[in-house]
């Protein structure tokens, strides 16, 4: 208790210094300025850690709905909390919403003790902390998404993070009216648009992916109804486009919150009908006399199949190699009687 009181000390000394020369000092001996936080939340939890023991103690294990008797006893733990540590209700409320099935439903403790649901008189309350920590859970989960994007990351890595961050973000606006040109619904607007930027720089390349893919990466037609005529196909391309479609397809339900409804519906329509009119002109050329040109065709209509069932579904998949494999019996027939 001593040492985290000196540490404190030393960190509320060194902020009120003139010239922050102190700061910078502490930062120095502490590693850098990003640590005094860290040292900062250590040296309270470490100051506080009998009454953080006796919330964990008291606090139910898991809450499935926080309503009704759960609510107010979890209310009374609060105010029984703050009246010992006015200064730090967001300890208390960060371990309630650990416990919680729903974390939005935090907020109903502010709601519950200020009798209001408006974000506004939330954020300007002490109780506002339980706000504040939805929405940095939010802006981290962005970022998340952005250093995946930036790193290429698997499509399942990506659209868990975008889940998580429609759940928090619907149940954070279904516990309480937002303004969204208050402080918090500028924070929500400006992460909503962040996601929204980086989902539409994954799925506009879909189309150049998928005919990289089934085409081959920079391949000229000789003619628009010859897809034979290509490179050698990559399985590289095929996996990126995999990766985009998969994302883009998975990213439908994130649509309507993020005013992306449309066009990902659109992307949708115009990528199922290009995937379409390439199998229909690989399906066409497999009974193609030349034995080279039935080979691509049949080698790029199997490499369609994954896409295929991205977009539509096994059965649909199922359904376009059976073509494929009809239209190639059909040319062995044709050889075999000519």
């Amino acid at each position: 208790a001593l040492c985290s009181k000196a540490l404190l000390t030393a960190i509320k000394s060194a902020e009120e210094s003139e010239g922050q020369k102190e700061k910078r000092l502490l930062s120095m001996q502490l590693g850098n300025e990003c640590v005094l936080e860290d040292a900062r939340e250590m040296a309270i939890s470490l100051a506080l850690a009998d009454e953080i023991a006796e919330v964990k103690k008291q606090l139910p294990e898991s809450i499935t709905e926080l309503d009704g008797e759960v609510l107010n006893y979890c209310v009374q733990l609060y105010n029984k909390f703050i009246s010992k540590v006015p200064d730090h209700p967001e300890i208390f409320l960060a371990i309630l919403k650990s416990r919680l099935k729903y974390q939005g439903q935090v907020m109903r403790v502010a709601k519950k003790l200020l009798l209001k649901e408006d974000d506004s008189a939330i954020a300007a309350s002490k109780h506002g902390a339980a706000g504040e920590m939805l929405l940095s859970g939010m802006e981290l989960i962005v970022h998340e998404i952005g250093e995946a994007v930036r790193l290429h990351e698997p499509a399942k890595d990506i659209l868990h993070r975008m889940r998580l961050f429609y759940k928090m973000a619907k149940e954070f606006t279904s516990e309480i009216r937002i303004n969204m040109k208050g402080i918090w619904g500028q924070r929500l607007v400006e992460a909503r648009k962040q996601i929204a930027l980086l989902i539409e720089q994954e799925i506009s390349p879909v189309q150049r992916l998928i005919r990289e893919a089934l085409l081959g990466r920079g391949s000229i037609l000789k003619s628009r109804k010859s897809p034979a005529a290509r490179r050698e196909l990559d399985p590289d391309s095929l996996r990126e486009a995999e990766r985009a479609l998969k994302i883009l397809i998975g990213s439908r339900f994130l649509g309507e919150q993020l005013s992306l409804s449309v066009k990902i519906h659109q992307y949708i329509k115009e990528n199922k009908q290009y995937i379409d009119s390439i199998t229909e002109r690989n399906i066409a050329q497999i009974k193609s006399k030349s034995p080279e040109e039935s080979q691509q065709a049949m080698d790029s209509l199997k490499a369609s199949l994954s896409l295929i069932r991205i977009v539509q579904g096994e059965e649909m998949a199922d359904l376009i190699w059976r073509r494929g494999q009809a239209a190639l019996a059909m040319l062995d027939q044709e050889e075999a009687t000519g």
